[in-house]
């Protein structure tokens, strides 16, 4: 055999409804190629966390030397 026709059928042609249903499934691959694309920049946005200076931490080893 030469492979394996989209339809399943010999000589019939293409089946419109194995057409749609291709259709349809290269339409949610797409949407979920850039479902992921946002998904990977909002990850990235939260794992660079804010720009902004953290507050002033006190030296532990000072504290501990005070007591």
């Amino acid at each position: 055999m030469s492979g394996v026709e989209s339809s399943g059928r010999r000589g019939g042609g293409e089946d419109p409804d194995v057409k749609a249903l291709w259709v349809a499934v290269n339409g949610l691959d797409q949407r979920f190629i850039d479902f992921a694309q946002e998904m990977r920049q909002t990850l990235a946005q939260i794992v660079a966390g804010p720009v902004v200076n953290p507050p002033a931490q006190p030296d532990r080893e000072q504290d501990v030397a005070r007591e």
